[in-house]
């Protein structure tokens, strides 16, 4: 049995605005591209790479935390 899924790529769209920030968290309200409503996140930052966010409370959904780690770009070997 596999340790993990596979998802298929996707991709979303939104747009925010940064209602609040502390030296390690930033509050943002947003709205997604089809959505009506905004909504409010806060990511928690645990260094410069990586970040949490809560996850949603409530019947039939998870509790817990999602992170987020920064993709680096891969470093160009060098030309022979």
């Amino acid at each position: 049995m596999a340790a993990y899924a596979e998802f298929e790529d996707w991709e979303s769209t939104s747009s925010y605005r940064i209602v609040a920030e502390t030296k390690n968290k930033l509050s943002i309200k947003g709205k997604e591209q089809d959505a009506d409503e905004e909504t409010l996140e806060t990511l928690h930052f645990v260094n410069q790479n990586q970040y949490w966010i809560e996850l949603p409370i409530g019947e039939g959904q998870l509790e817990g935390r999602e992170y987020f780690d920064r993709q680096l770009k891969p470093v160009a070997e060098p030309q022979s």
